[in-house]
């Protein structure tokens, strides 16, 4: 049976009170290291890093907010006339539902095509739909679990009835949508006609027209749509197209389209918007004006403090958005070159890189502080400033393994303009396998109650010997000991 967020908590309360009150114990009987207790984290986790042993999510679109707020322009609510446009064919597919007593047929040639070339309105050359993939052993896994999975299949056909009731239900699982998108990938080359559409799915790249650069975008091995479409655009750059729009409600397909836009620039692109939101908050972002007002060095190493500062598979730190971290950038921009460094493809994050990085963590926490240890200023906070476990800085070495967890996010976003991503270990980066399923690797150093010197305590019930496990560490025994620190083996 799951214990519910408020049992947790309890929990792991009642376990840090226990493990103070153990640590004031031996201190009375002790010269306390104190600082070794806050070289570990007090949990089996980092509370700073994650809920109860799951990653920490971030409120992803702040950094959306960041990047307007860094151009001073909300965007517009006008389409603009473009050369082509790469749509995410799942945000369409969620926001398209089927109407009552259809089937998917019906819903392909009926709703979902009609959209699509609707889209031809303000587009004079090519549309590009990409669809995500899903492969089971994948990082992304932990992510859709946590969106909730659903038991409910249809082999999909055109004659198969849509879902009578939940659309969204219907889409929570990973086979059921394979087959959806491969069916409406099929379909919608078919309805083109003599419009120009281009769709990636399962894999696979199909065109409406014969396409002469088509090939260059196979073999591919991308999984998530928003490398898709970073990669489609290139490929649209390359066919001399000057203005893009991307379709998206993902805040990360934002980030990448603001790091590559000046290699696109490069090849000719002049204009590149993002169709960003639903309802209300839809409008059209202008992604060369932002990444001209902070610049090429900033735009590349935005991949990895989009990362850094929580994704979908990395943790986000509590109580510190993505608008305290941009915020902190603009006071630590030196830092720049290690986010540009450690978004590098191939690049191994050095001491000196973590180094940096602790840094930035240290005045993101604390903006005054003179401290260049995260530890000593987890010590800090907690004795000077009585702050909550929870709301410290990670320890240095679950900071290590976050940043591993970042680098190969923000590596792989990185290569998003190739067809083929590179194979990398993520047993390398902060991840490891616990029954088939990647996990994070939160630490190397055990927690504070299984590793701290200062709280051994030894189970002797009379005097105590060489066994002892306090004589082995040269300690004195206290109130915790079996033998209650009446046992004076160490005068």
């Amino acid at each position: 049976m799951r214990k519910s967020k408020v049992g947790l908590q309890v929990k792991y309360m009642k376990a840090d009170f226990s493990l103070f009150a153990r640590l004031y114990i031996a201190s009375s009987s002790r010269e306390n290291d104190i600082n070794e207790f806050f070289q570990h984290e007090n949990q089996p986790f980092p509370p700073s890093l994650s809920e109860f042993g799951k990653l920490r999510y971030a409120k992803k679109s702040d950094i959306v907010t960041c990047l307007v707020s860094a151009n001073k322009s909300p965007g517009t609510f006008d389409a603009p006339a473009v050369d082509a446009k790469i749509l995410e064919g799942s945000v369409i597919v969620h926001q398209l539902k089927p109407k009552a007593g259809t089937n998917f047929g019906q819903y392909a040639a009926d709703v979902f095509c009609p959209y699509i070339m609707k889209q031809f309105d303000n587009c004079t050359r090519r549309i590009d739909v990409v669809f995500d993939t899903y492969k089971a052993d994948s990082l992304k896994e932990a992510t859709r679990l946590k969106r909730g999975k659903t038991d409910y299949r249809s082999l999909i056909g055109s004659r198969t009835p849509t879902p009578p009731k939940n659309w969204e239900n219907f889409l929570q699982n990973d086979d059921n949508k394979t087959q959806l998108f491969a069916f409406l990938a099929a379909e919608i080359v078919n309805a083109a006609q003599q419009k120009c559409v281009v769709v990636n799915s399962c894999s696979t790249v199909a065109s409406s027209i014969a396409l002469p650069k088509l090939s260059e975008l196979l073999p591919t091995n991308h999984e998530e749509g928003d490398t898709k479409v970073i990669l489609h655009a290139f490929h649209q750059a390359a066919s001399n197209a000057k203005s893009i729009i991307i379709r998206t409600v993902d805040s990360d397909v934002i980030v990448l389209a603001v790091s590559f836009f000046h290699s696109l620039a490069a090849m000719c692109v002049k204009e590149l918007f993002v169709a960003f939101g639903l309802g209300r908050s839809f409008r059209y972002i202008n992604i060369g004006e932002i990444a001209t007002s902070i610049g090429q060095p900033r735009s590349d190493g935005l991949r990895f403090f989009n990362a850094f500062t929580g994704c979908d598979t990395v943790s986000a730190f509590a109580f510190h958005g993505k608008t305290s971290a941009w915020n902190t950038w603009d006071m630590v921009s030196r830092i720049t070159e290690t986010f540009v460094k450690l978004g590098t493809p191939g690049h191994i994050m050095s001491d000196l890189d973590l180094v940096a990085l602790e840094q930035f963590v240290i005045i993101m926490y604390d903006k005054t502080s003179k401290h260049i240890d995260v530890n000593k200023l987890r010590k800090h906070l907690f004795s000077k400033s009585s702050t909550a476990m929870d709301r410290l800085p990670p320890t240095r070495e679950a900071l290590r393994q976050h940043a591993l967890r970042a680098c190969i996010q923000s590596q792989l976003w990185s290569s998003s303009n190739i067809p083929m991503l590179p194979e990398l270990d993520a047993s390398k980066f902060g991840w490891h396998r616990v029954d088939e399923h990647w996990l994070p690797y939160w630490s190397n150093l055990p927690e504070a109650a299984a590793s701290c010197r200062e709280l051994i305590r030894c189970g002797c019930k009379t005097v105590c010997s060489g066994r002892c496990s306090c004589v082995k560490a040269e300690l004195n025994c206290t109130e915790l000991c079996g033998c209650k620190g009446s046992c004076s083996s160490l005068e």
